[in-house]
C-alpha cells in the first residue's frame, strides 16, 4: 500500500474517571506511580482498576501498556482484544463526546493492529476505520480511508470491498484536512495539483509543512484527551513521510518559478535521506547556491541509491555550466558511456568541440 508504514501507538495518560468512586484511590496511586516512572507498579494499578470496574478509559490505557511493554511484557493479542472490546461497546451514551472519542480511538487502533498483523487492510479492518470516522470523526482514520480509495494495489479494491475513487478519497482527505491532519493535507494537495489547481495545492502543502508534529508527552498533564484526537503523532512514520513530501512539493514548486531562496528554505527541512527525489532537489539547489561540495556529495548519494546514470549527467552539467570545470564534466560523461549510457555521446562531442575551439 502507498507509503503506509504504521506504528500502533500506546495511549498512556493520567486517568480522570469520575464515575467509579471505588477506583478513586487506585487512580491516584496509578497517576503517582506513572509520574514517578514506576511502570511495574503503575501496570498493577491499572490492571486492578480495569478488573474492578470496566470502563473505556481503563481498557484503552491498559491496552497501551501491553502495546508499549510498559510495566509488563509486550502483548499485541491482548491489546487488540481490549481495543476491540471498546470499539464494539454499545452500552454508552452516544451523545457523550468523551465516550465517542474512546470508541473512535479504539476502533482506529484495532484496525491498525489488524493491518499490522495481517500485512494489509482487510474487510474487517476497513469496517473499524469507517466506524472511527462515523463515531468520532477521527481524522487519522479518514486520512487512511482516503489512501485506501486511491491505492491501485489495494486488496480491498481487488476484492470489491470498495471501488477506487479519487473523488471519494478527496472527500475523506478534505474531512481530515479540516482537522489539520498532515497526511491528508499533503495528499489533498497532490490531488489539487493533478487537477491543475496549483494555488489550492500550495495552500494545502504549506499548511501541512507548518503544522507541528504532536508529542503526547508534552500534553500528559494539560490535555490528555488530545491523544485521542490529534492525527499528527511525532512517532508515526507515515506522518513524518507525508510532511517531508509537503516540504519537497514546496521546494520543487518554488524552484520551478525560480524562487531559489524559498525553495532552499523548504528543501532544508527535508529530513529523509533515502528518497532520490528529495536528494535531487537538494543537490540542484546546493549547486545553484554555490555549495559545490554539498551538491557533489548529494548527487553521488542519489546515484548510489538509484544507479541511474542520468544523475551523473546532472552532476556533469553542473560542473560544466555552474562551476566551469569542463575537464571534470568530460570525465563524468566518459564514465557514463563506460556504464553503457550512449545518450552522452552528443554531450561528449560538444565538449570536445568546445575544447578544440578554445585551444585555437
Amino acid at each position: 500500500m502507498k507509503k503506509l508504514y504504521l506504528i500502533i501507538l500506546p495511549f498512556i495518560c493520567f486517568l480522570c474517571e469520575t464515575h467509579a468512586q471505588i477506583n478513586q484511590d487506585l487512580i491516584l496511586k496509578y497517576d503517582s506511580a506513572m509520574a514517578q516512572k514506576d511502570y511495574n507498579q503503575g501496570f498493577r494499578y491499572i490492571l486492578e482498576i480495569y478488573n474492578n470496574s470496566f470502563s473505556f478509559e481503563s481498557a484503552v490505557v491498559l491496552a497501551g501498556h501491553f502495546i508499549g511493554g510498559i510495566g509488563t511484557d509486550v502483548d499485541f493479542k491482548t491489546a487488540a482484544q481490549l481495543y476491540k472490546g471498546v470499539a464494539d461497546g454499545t452500552e454508552y451514551d452516544r451523545n457523550n463526546t468523551i465516550a465517542n472519542l474512546y470508541v473512535g480511538f479504539a476502533s482506529r487502533q484495532y484496525a491498525l493492529m489488524l493491518k499490522n498483523i495481517k500485512g494489509s487492510f482487510d474487510k474487517e479492518a476497513f469496517k473499524y476505520l469507517l466506524k472511527a470516522d462515523s463515531v468520532s470523526n477521527d481524522a487519522f482514520s479518514q486520512f487512511i480511508i482516503g489512501l485506501l480509495y486511491i491505492d491501485e494495489y489495494n486488496e480491498l479494491a481487488a476484492s470489491d470491498v470498495l471501488i477506487r475513487s479519487k473523488d471519494i478519497a478527496k472527500a475523506f482527505f478534505k474531512k481530515s484536512a479540516e482537522k489539520n491532519c498532515i497526511g491528508a493535507l499533503t495528499e489533498l494537495g497532490i490531488i489539487y495539483d493533478s487537477e491543475g489547481e496549483k494555488d489550492a495545492a500550495f495552500d494545502c502543502w504549506q499548511k501541512a509543512a507548518n503544522t507541528s508534529l504532536y508529542n503526547p508527552e508534552e500534553y500528559i498533564h494539560s490535555d490528555p484527551f488530545s491523544r485521542l484526537v490529534n492525527p499528527n503523532y511525532i512517532t508515526e512514520p507515515l506522518t513524518v513521510l507525508e510532511q517531508n513530501e509537503a516540504f519537497y512539493r514546496l521546494a520543487v514548486g518554488f524552484s520551478d518559478i525560480e524562487n531559489d531562496s524559498r525553495a532552499t528554505f523548504w528543501a532544508d527541512k527535508i529530513t529523509i535521506t533515502n528518497d532520490t527525489r528529495y536528494l535531487d532537489i537538494k543537490a540542484s539547489l546546493y549547486a545553484v547556491n554555490g555549495e559545490k561540495q554539498k551538491a557533489i556529495d548529494t548527487y553521488l548519494r542519489e546515484y548510489e541509491l538509484s544507479k541511474d546514470t542520468k544523475v551523473l549527467g546532472r552532476l556533469a552539467i553542473a560542473h560544466y555550466t555552474i562551476w566551469h570545470d569542463e575537464a571534470e564534466a568530460m570525465r563524468i560523461f566518459e564514465r557514463m558511456r563506460e556504464l553503457g549510457d550512449t545518450s552522452v555521446d552528443n554531450a561528449i562531442k560538444v565538449l570536445t568541440q568546445d575544447k578544440q575551439n578554445n585551444g585555437k
